[in-house]
């Protein structure tokens, strides 16, 4: 275990890359720069109030990572950050804004359990990357509030005319 004291403000490329022995870590930097982490055997990963950003490949091919803690103020996740990681069950974040990036492997989607502040799930749902977390397809493809008869023809005549899509035919909120 490390738990690193408040002076440390940026954990810098490379540091713990590759360490076998590392489970648990608990940070008060403000920066995880790139892959500061990747390779090691970490376990668990827990941010103090200070966390604004995650480089990447941070804490990529980390594959014992399976819980990750994240304080209100994190703003920025790189979008290769956890890449390789594909073990991760539990992100607990209590920013109320999603922080930008925050792209995981598909295994974290089907199986890890994201933890927000409740008021914070619309925005999340929302969010690039974080709304691969909930299983849901609005199905509102004219994006008129209601899943109906129309939506079902709208979508049958841009799938058979070969339309472009547009960003309200996204009906399982992929991008």
């Amino acid at each position: 275990s490390v738990a690193m004291p408040a002076t440390f403000q940026v954990i810098g490329a490379y540091s713990f890359s590759g360490n076998p022995n590392l489970k648990t870590i608990t940070v008060n930097a403000n920066t995880i720069e790139e892959c500061a982490f990747i390779g090691a055997k970490v376990q668990t990963f827990t941010a103090a109030s200070n966390l604004v950003s995650v480089d990447s490949a941070a804490f990529a091919n980390c594959s014992s990572l399976k819980t990750i803690n994240l304080p209100a103020t994190v703003t920025t996740i790189s979008d290769s950050a956890f890449v390789g990681s594909k073990n991760i069950t539990t992100i607990k974040i209590d920013a109320m804004t999603p922080p930008t990036g925050g792209v995981f492997e598909p295994e974290v989607y089907e199986n890890a359990t994201l933890v927000i502040p409740e008021d914070a799930e619309p925005a999340y749902r929302a969010a690039a990357g974080w709304r691969n977390f909930f299983d849901t397809i609005t199905g509102d493809v004219d994006n008129d509030g209601v899943v109906d008869v129309a939506d079902i023809n709208l979508l049958i005549n841009i799938m058979l005319h070969h339309s472009e899509a547009t960003a309200n035919s996204d009906v399982n909120n992929d991008g």
